[in-house]
């Protein structure tokens, strides 16, 4: 699908979530092929990434119920392609504009959900502004916006104009260094080819590691009666 062409809400959701599960990289994510999906082995084999190597990603439970979603929807169009597309690559290829619209939505949901807490039934219908949210998130700032600032509310602390797309594949490594995961593990789940690329996750490795010592220490004094 090229820039002019119409993405639907579904496709581009699927694409997001299936970034998320994977961690793999966005063009690959994009022009993933049918032949390379093994859902029974749950496992997609890429056969040419950016480091120059091939990759086998292993696959979730969630990541297969979003590939079994998309092979509903494209069942019987003849594509080979998870995510087909119009273009000359005959994939999605650039989802900017839905993503965009994404966060906007996003940031209108924020907003109504911050105001929730803050005012009072009277001059806000909690129901009406998350439709509002949904469907025109757009106005649904413009009008909440001078409403959230009476209550000490600032609409740049719910904006998401700095999440970025490559920023999905981060989130994965993210999780897995904050639950405790090695860095040579996440290094091989996100295919890095060096070490360094992947030690930008060391510092989200702290927090398993407090928790375990606090564990620790509390159950010794535990043992000491103290």
């Amino acid at each position: 699908m090229n820039s002019g062409a119409v993405q639907s809400n579904e496709m581009v959701r699927d694409f997001v979530q299936l970034a998320l599960f994977t961690g793999a990289r966005r063009s690959n994510v994009l022009a993933m092929k049918w032949p390379d999906v093994h859902l029974e082995r749950k496992e997609w084999h890429i056969a040419m990434t950016k480091n120059g190597e091939s990759q086998t990603v292993l696959l979730t439970p969630e990541a297969i119920e979003v590939l079994e979603r998309r092979k509903k929807a494209t069942q019987g169009n003849g594509s080979a392609f998870v995510f087909p597309g119009s273009g000359k690559t005959g994939h999605l290829v650039e989802p900017r504009a839905a993503w965009d619209r994404m966060l906007l939505r996003s940031t209108a949901l924020g907003l109504v959900e911050a105001l929730a807490d803050k005012a009072t039934a009277k001059n806000f219908d909690y129901q009406l502004a998350l439709e509002e949210a949904i469907d025109f998130p757009a106005l649904t700032i413009e009008r909440y916006t001078p409403l959230a600032e009476k209550h000490g509310l600032h609409l740049k602390h719910y904006e998401m104009r700095d999440l970025h797309i490559h920023d999905l594949r981060r989130t994965l490594g993210s999780w897995l260094a904050s639950s405790g995961t090695s860095l040579p593990i996440i290094g091989k789940v996100l295919n890095h080819k060096t070490p360094e690329a992947t030690k930008v996750y060391a510092r989200l490795m702290v927090a398993p590691v407090r928790n375990a010592m606090e564990e620790a220490t509390a159950a010794m004094r535990g043992t000491s009666g103290r």
